[in-house]
């Protein structure tokens, strides 16, 4: 069962846009030309939000976020997560305004507060979960293609297809947020749930 300190939910839509097709492959070649694919990113986010998090951390006493940098980097993470939903055909709207973000709903509970030395460590404790969700999203890549020549043809994505990006969203989004250390807890494991009563 998933973490409940995270709640994560995506509204597919009933039909999808086919010039919303021609963005996605726009971005994708605009991506390649800069050498930064959708994977690499991804990695870039592995290395670098555990290393902002202890920074972050250390400006703040050394034991969790400011509030204001926590909002921030929770804003981040939203709209990265709004984009991949976008890309894997999770749902069909660019983040470009807020209210495309409001598709995708990103919301964390209030957990114990992770100190620099926590977040650091979570480069080395995250590293099956990294290669978990870097394995998912191939085949999310794989399936991206069979969902953008559905809709050009139909203007819908097979269930199991919009059912597997939203998965895949919602794990690496669920990740991501423990990783900056938004969230103390597994984003995996609701760790309430095991606690003896």
């Amino acid at each position: 069962m998933f973490n409940p300190d995270v709640s994560f939910e995506i509204q597919p839509p009933a039909r999808y846009g086919r010039v919303q097709v021609a963005l996605r492959v726009a971005i994708l070649i605009l991506l390649a030309m800069l050498r930064a694919p959708l994977a690499w990113i991804f990695a870039a986010l592995y290395l670098l939000l555990p290393i902002v998090a202890a920074l972050a951390i250390q400006g703040n006493g050394g034991r969790g976020y400011a509030p204001a940098t926590s909002q921030g980097m929770h804003r981040v993470l939203h709209w990265w997560s709004a984009f991949l939903a976008f890309m894997s055909f999770a749902n069909d709207r660019f983040p470009a305004r807020s209210d495309d973000l409001a598709a995708v709903r990103f919301e964390l509970s209030s957990t114990e507060p992770v100190d620099m030395g926590q977040a650091l460590f979570r480069l080395v404790a995250s590293i099956p979960e990294f290669l978990l969700v870097l394995l998912l999203g191939w085949v999310a890549g794989l399936l991206g293609v069979v969902a953008a020549i559905c809709v050009l043809f139909s203007e819908r994505v097979p269930e199991t297809v919009q059912r597997f990006a939203v998965f895949y969203v919602s794990l690496q989004a669920r990740w991501l947020a423990y990783h900056a250390s938004l969230v103390s807890s597994h984003p995996l494991i609701d760790a309430k749930r095991w606690q003896p009563h």
